[in-house]
């Protein structure tokens, strides 16, 4: 299992022509799933291959504490110590099964109620929404910053109003 996203979304990796039966069987079943075109499998032993080139190129790496609590998906809840962010742990995020249910949970539990998804095209709100949902926790806002064909300066105010208005302290003030 290469990733558990939601109660209701599971990530696996491996070999393509095994993916392609799952998938197969999956659809047989009524059961969404679908093929992530990449050219090796995240979170898998494929990733071990690599490893030495990955530590390599990220011996450079120098993590400092962190005065932002900052929760982990490759632990699986707040990680107190960044200084242990270096290229072991980075190469554990590309290899490890990504806990990100379990992370929403710790971050729920500890009374955060608004998400917001940093990247070009948000993919994991929904993921965010069915953790939340299930553990009948309701979100002030669950929402991400860009979207597909929609990366202006723009969307991205779009965003922010949204997190406005949904309550969330908003530093309207550009940086100089």
């Amino acid at each position: 299992m290469a990733a558990v996203n939601s109660p209701h979304t599971t990530i696996i990796a491996g070999q393509q022509g095994v993916l392609e039966a799952v998938v197969a069987e999956c659809e047989g079943r009524g059961v969404r799933a679908r093929m992530i075109p990449v050219d090796y499998a995240s979170h898998s032993p494929q990733v071990e291959v690599v490893r030495e080139e990955i530590l390599s190129a990220l011996a450079d790496v120098k993590p400092c504490e962190s005065s932002i609590p900052f929760y982990s998906t490759v632990t699986g809840g707040l990680l107190k110590d960044t200084t242990v962010c270096d290229a072991a742990y980075w190469y554990r995020n590309l290899r490890e099964r990504v806990r990100f249910e379990e992370t929403i949970g710790v971050l729920a539990g500890s009374g955060h109620t608004a998400f917001v998804e940093a990247s070009p095209h948000p993919v994991l709100t929904l993921p965010v929404n069915d953790t939340l949902h299930a553990l009948d926790v309701e979100p002030a806002l669950v929402t991400g910053t860009l979207r597909r064909d929609e990366g202006s300066l723009e969307r991205f105010h779009a965003s922010l109003a949204a997190a406005f208005i949904a309550g969330l302290d908003v530093d309207w003030h550009q940086p100089a």
